[in-house]
């Protein structure tokens, strides 16, 4: 029974157990990425009119609760700017720029694993057929028998397996990669927009707190 499933499945093959190890680091890590993104996001626009009505109602401790309770990167700016709001123009700039250099490899933490897993998934495929010829041709040599029907179908079948999962890891990964790169993509323009959004709204409202004081 064995050596009629692994005649089609040369899970003995060295070549194979990598890919194998691999495919599974590659589900492993895309799930992770998957959960980890998915909690991060927010919707930011109604998240930011929620934190400014709250804002314009003059519950500033309320608001900033808000944003700790919340998660993502978007909440993460609007909070940091709500901390620092009292703080020189510089300064609140300079924090949040901050925020942002420390979350953005958090967010494509795992991507560029992902895409060398797809990379060498064909290579190392490529590798495994290597492999088997040369077992097939050390056969050969040592029994001093002719190339059969049987070892040829045997060697084209491993090798086919070999290379078409190579290939399924390699496809796998590049789509994962594709989609995980557009979500991280996609957190990073919320961050971008909350950063712009709350600093015109602290500088409006600064604006005017300066010439009610000078009335």
């Amino acid at each position: 029974m064995w050596k009629v499933f692994s005649s089609w499945l040369p899970l003995t093959n060295f070549a194979m157990l990598i890919l194998l190890v691999l495919f599974v680091v590659l589900l492993s890590y895309v799930a992770e990425r998957c959960l980890f993104l998915h909690g991060s996001r927010v919707k930011p626009r109604q998240f930011f009119d929620g934190v400014v009505s709250l804002l314009k109602r003059g519950r500033h401790n309320e608001a900033l609760t808000v944003c700790e309770s919340s998660p993502g990167v978007a909440a993460l700016i609007v909070k940091t700017a709500l901390v620092f709001r009292e703080k020189p123009q510089r300064e609140l700039e300079h924090a949040l720029d901050n925020v942002a250099l420390l979350e953005i490899p958090l967010l494509e933490r795992r991507l560029n694993s992902i895409r060398l897993i797809a990379k060498i998934a064909p290579i190392i495929g490529f590798m495994g057929v290597l492999q088997v010829l040369s077992k097939t041709l050390d056969g050969i040599k040592y029994t001093a028998t002719y190339l059969s029907a049987g070892v040829v179908i045997s060697f084209v079948r491993q090798a086919v397996v070999l290379v078409s999962f190579g290939f399924v890891v390699n496809i796998t990964g590049i789509l994962a990669y594709s989609f995980l790169h557009g979500r991280v993509r996609r957190l990073i323009y919320d961050m971008e927009w909350s950063r712009s959004e709350i600093l015109n709204y602290i500088a409006i409202e600064n604006d005017k707190n300066t010439a009610s004081a000078e009335v």
